[in-house]
């Protein structure tokens, strides 16, 4: 069993599990809320607090430190880009992604990675990473601290893709994946299965409230214009938002209303996702983490 850690801007995720063939087989799955202030966008805003909160995981679930953990940071501080990445040795693959990002993107110390979606003839399409030394750094001496051992450090959106991967519903299909945390909202365009885009933007409407949902409505917007001009808006059939609350289910009539697409939440409808008891994972709430394992 791998043991995985999300780290979102309102919560901490962590599933304990391992891939055995076409499935998927949790042994633990649990969350602790982050207190305000201690984790944005990715960053460690307030030690102390989020350092609370994983004692308080650590005290439920002792036993995710009998393995090495991989850790997931939400938010958009880990770069990512996707490109038909050259076959050439590793050493020289970190050089190339390198020159992939901007100066402007890596004004720090960089560290950098990158993982093949998908071979063909035409080249690797590979999502690439990048992300500040020093923010890395930090969550490594934190869980050091802490007594865990971190077998690698990720980007949510390479789980999210893992994920999608995954799912028969989604492994094929072409849609646009929403996903609420806090007061950010992150999309991505999928055609044919394959991830193309992602964006991210700050929600300034309070959530639960009627205005958020024309927040959300104008980056979809911002989606389908992007997809029409690359030529694939007619292939978008569904529409997934993941991490709404309960009172929020009307933000999934007036987008469907708004664009005429039908909109839900992520499902395991194939029940590839087992838990070995009666409890069973809400899959759109654990997307990140779960991505993680596989």
């Amino acid at each position: 069993m791998d043991t995985a850690i999300y780290i979102g801007n309102e919560k901490m995720q962590m599933v304990c599990g391992a891939r055995k063939g076409d499935s998927l087989n949790l042994d633990t799955f649990a969350q602790v809320s982050l207190p305000e202030g201690a984790v944005l966008n990715g960053v460690i805003t307030n030690e102390e607090l989020f350092v609370m909160s994983f004692r308080q995981l650590m005290t439920e679930h002792p036993d995710m430190l009998d393995r090495k953990v991989r850790l997931l940071i939400g938010g958009d501080q880990i770069l990512t880009k996707l490109s038909i990445a050259p076959r050439i040795p590793e050493k020289q693959m970190l050089e190339w992604i390198k020159g992939e990002f901007s100066e402007s993107e890596t004004k720090e110390e960089m560290l950098y990675d990158y993982r093949v979606i998908r071979r063909d003839e035409e080249g690797d399409l590979a999502l690439i990473c990048a992300a500040q030394k020093e923010m890395i750094g930090s969550y490594i001496d934190i869980f050091d601290e802490l007594g865990v051992e971190l077998e690698s450090i990720g980007a949510g959106l390479d789980s999210q893709i893992k994920l999608l991967e995954f799912l028969p519903e989604t492994c094929d299909d072409s849609f646009i994946f929403l996903t609420l945390d806090g007061s950010s909202l992150y999309a991505s365009i999928y055609v044919d299965g394959i991830f193309r885009i992602s964006n991210w933007t700050r929600l300034f409407s309070e959530r639960s409230t009627p205005p958020i949902s024309g927040e959300i409505e104008r980056m979809v917007s911002n989606l389908m214009q992007f997809s029409h001009t690359e030529g694939y808006a007619q292939d978008i059939k569904k529409i997934y938002v993941c991490g709404c609350r309960r009172d929020e289910i009307f933000i999934f009539k007036n987008i469907a209303e708004r664009f005429s697409l039908p909109t839900d939440l992520l499902r395991d409808r194939e029940g590839l996702i087992n838990t070995g008891s009666d409890k069973k994972v809400r899959v759109d709430e654990y997307v990140y983490a779960i991505g993680t394992l596989l």
